[in-house]
């Protein structure tokens, strides 16, 4: 048996992240007694990654321009989202993930599985630049930011693509919901 360290050319800072990534310290202690069911469970969220190019310079308003929706909620206007400051046009790798779960999970348990995993809620702005991108990908499934929240009609809203007979939305859905098997969410690397 070597005495060499398998971790030898990782950072501190590379195995804090791997530690991250998995669950913890617990989960990579159950891991090393070989329960490493939580870990795949994690893996298989992600479906698919996109690099997009996310222009936060714009106003919402243009930026849903942009996107060639054939209805737009009226409550995605700059009031309720407004630019993010020091907003940047670059590209972003954006990954959609699905939680295959048929008794649905909370927003906070999205996000917190999210964090696990090292990503954080994309923004309406990464959501408009992935329709731009994929227009068919939302007549496949709904597609939901966690990472813009706004109030609106008294209750906290979040973007969303979606898909009606009449053609692709951009809309708003309540924050508060248990989200089903159908809806994918998009992130973005912490």
């Amino acid at each position: 048996m070597s005495n060499e360290f398998a971790s030898a050319n990782l950072t501190v800072g590379q195995l804090n992240a791997l530690v991250k990534i998995v669950g913890g310290e617990e989960a990579v202690r159950e891991i090393l007694r070989g329960t490493i069911v939580i870990y795949k469970k994690l893996t298989n969220f992600i479906t698919t990654t996109f690099n997009v190019m996310v222009d936060e310079t714009k106003t919402v308003e243009e930026a849903a321009e942009t996107g060639m929706f054939t209805w737009l909620y009226p409550g995605i206007i700059s009031e309720h989202f407004p630019k993010p400051v020091g907003g940047v046009k670059k590209e972003r790798e954006i990954v959609l993930f699905h939680f295959n779960i048929m008794n649905g999970f909370s927003s906070e348990e999205v996000i917190s599985l999210m964090n696990r995993m090292g990503y954080k809620p994309a923004t309406v702005w990464d959501l408009i630049a992935l329709a731009v991108r994929e227009p068919n990908l939302q007549k496949k499934y709904p597609i939901v930011a966690l990472g813009s929240v706004c109030q609106f009609e008294g209750f906290r809203r979040v973007a969303c693509l979606d898909n009606v007979t009449e053609g692709r939305i951009l809309g708003l859905k309540q924050f508060d919901n248990t989200w089903n098997v159908l809806n994918r969410f998009i992130a973005v690397h912490q």
